[in-house]
């Protein structure tokens, strides 16, 4: 974020759970399943390093979305 805090984000494919602790996800990215700037952030980081990773990991949100459960 634009402050020194450090988020936390934990995906779970097993489970289908995507969890956030920023306040913009937790208020209002999480209910409708969109992703904040934090999340956009680390696949666009993820592709850098391995873009096989962030394709899978964002095919599996993106045709199950709504198995997914968005969360804090």
């Amino acid at each position: 974020g634009s402050q020194e805090k450090i988020y936390k984000i934990e995906i779970n494919v097993k489970l289908k759970i995507l969890k956030h602790d920023c306040h913009d996800f937790q208020t209002r990215k999480s209910k409708s399943k969109k992703f904040c700037k934090h999340l956009a952030r680390l696949f666009f980081l993820l592709k850098e390093q391995d873009e096989t990773s962030a394709t899978y990991f964002l095919k599996e949100i993106g045709d199950n979305i709504n198995d997914w459960e968005f969360n804090d």
